[in-house]
Order: structure tokens, then sequence, then C-alpha cells
């Protein structure tokens, strides 16, 4: 599907905010990170002022599920920053959380979203580790004591695979649990970079979700999340709780040729709406062995 480029200019539809560093974890380094100091803080941040997260609907589309309506929303998510240097960023989450637009109102539910498992830069790979094997012989009643020992390093391969991955996985907010709501109404992705190459997170990624709706206006909050290779989180939030993303049913753009019963939509023609920077694969489950962070950004479930 051809996507218009975007400048993400400050609208309705499309925010560009600078990466902020998590007051929550202000941690430097694995394993055992040492507190940031305000010197130090001042001194990252001038290393990260020019990293910035972006955001656009390229998508928004209007139909039903199951007979009940709902909306297809096509998301753009936009990391700036510098590659294969020593800071970069390995890894994200990407979240999105619907909400009604009156807290007496029902929660959105997700009904399908995509990508669920992406996979770029598929590496096969050995590893060697060395095992040492030793075997020791004491001599019993000899007039004399003694011993004789021997060692060897024997070299083990293990076979590995390598790859740059995003994962999607829905959930439950807080908003909606506390509501008593036992509802999907937020999807989260993981992004991870690639082990071995070490080239740093997607610059770009492209989702979709289909929501289910009973009111003709809804919100949704966007949040990414992110983590230097040296250990350091950060944040921006794209439309947070005091400015959400509002969605009208009465509001639809973006290339959207397909049936607008959402539920016939196949997982080929959903999958027309994912995308990454670079080559990508998509699967209907991660590949044996995956690593994703499952940590939750504040208060999801």
């Amino acid at each position: 599907m051809s996507i218009p480029p975007s400048n993400f200019a400050e609208g309705e539809y499309a925010r560009s905010v600078e990466l902020e560093i998590d007051d929550v974890t202000e941690t430097l380094g694995t394993p055992a990170p040492k507190t940031i100091t305000d010197t130090e803080q001042r001194a990252l941040l001038q290393q990260v002022r020019r990293w910035r997260v972006s955001a656009d609907v390229v998508t928004l589309a209007h139909g039903t599920y199951k007979n009940q309506p709902a909306s297809l929303v096509g998301l753009r998510f936009c990391f700036s920053y510098q590659p294969q240097t020593s800071n970069r960023l390995s890894s994200a989450e990407v979240n999105i959380s619907f909400q009604p637009a009156e807290d007496s109102e029902e929660f959105p539910a997700v009904k399908d979203f995509a990508p669920t498992s992406i996979h770029a830069d598929v590496t096969e790979a050995s590893i060697c580790k060395d095992t040492r094997h030793g075997v020791s012989l004491a001599a019993a009643g000899a007039p004399v004591s003694g011993s004789i020992s021997w060692e060897q390093g024997v070299g083990i391969t293990y076979p590995q695979t390598y790859r740059c991955e995003v994962i999607g996985e829905p959930w439950t907010s807080d908003e909606a649990y506390d509501e008593g709501y036992d509802v999907d109404n937020a999807v989260t992705w993981h992004l991870n970079e690639h082990k071995l190459h070490k080239g740093g997170i997607p610059k770009e990624l492209r989702t979709v979700v289909v929501i289910g709706r009973k009111q003709s206006i809804i919100r949704a909050k966007i949040k990414a999340k992110v983590k230097t290779n040296w250990g350091l989180s950060l944040f921006g939030s794209l439309w947070p709780q005091a400015g959400p993303l509002v969605i009208r049913d009465s509001v639809a753009f973006g290339d959207y040729s397909f049936d607008n019963d959402f539920e016939s939509l196949s997982k080929e023609q959903l999958s027309t709406f994912v995308g990454l920077d670079r080559p990508f694969e998509v699967r209907s489950q991660p590949l044996a062995g995956t690593i994703h962070n499952l940590t939750r950004l504040g208060g999801q479930r």
C-alpha cells in the first residue's frame, strides 16, 4: 500500500516530540546501573536532544465488526536517531490505548490488530562454548599416596537465530480495569534491534488497529518508550491524557479499498497496513527463542 510522506507537522493527526529521560528509571549501564547525577543528566540531554519520536494517522476508516460499529486506525511511527553508533536505540515499546470520550461511556475494545509478529534480517549463526572435562584417579593402598589428573577442553557449538523483530500484544488499561471492564482496549508493540548487527531499532514502523466502538467519538493515548544500548530509558508522549487523539466516525481518510466489514479482512489484507524501514517477514507467531522486553509501560497489565 502506498503511503504518502509526512512532515509530521503538529496537528490533529500528526505529532512529533523530543524524547525525554524517564525519571522513574534514571540509571545508566548494566548489569549494575548507577544513578544519574544532575550533571550527567545535562550531558546526556545534550546527546539525546536531537532524538525524537513522531507519529501520524495515515488511514482512518469506519465500518462494522460483528455487525457493531468499528473503526480501522492505521498509524506510522518514526524514530529519529543515529543508528550503528555507541548511542543508539536498541529497544522500544509503542503503546496505544483507547478510551470513551465521556467517563460514563463504555470502553472501546480492540477487535484485531497488526503486526502480531514480524522479523527482519534473520541470521543463522553458531555460538561456540568451551566446556572443560576432567578425570582424577587416586592411588589407593600404595606405600606412597598419589593421584593422576587429566583435563581437556571441548568446544560445543550451539545454533542461534538473530533477527530484528517487532512483537504486538493486546492488553487492558488500568482505566478500563478500574471501571470493571475486562476487555482489551490497548495494544503495545515491542521493537528490538538485531543482537548481532547492533544497528538499532527500525526507524519506521507502520501498524493498524480495528477498534469496536459504541460512541461516535472515542479517544486514544499514544506513548513511546525506548532504551539505549547503554541502558538509559527515554519516553515520548505523543497524545497524552491531557491532549488525546480524537477519533470521530464522521472523519475518514487514507488509502482504504477493502470491505467495510472489518471482520472479513484476512490477515494478508490487514498486513498491507504493516511496514518497516527494511524488508521483513510477517509471522503468525514469534520465532522460537524470540527475545523481547515485556516490561510494561506505566500501569500496563
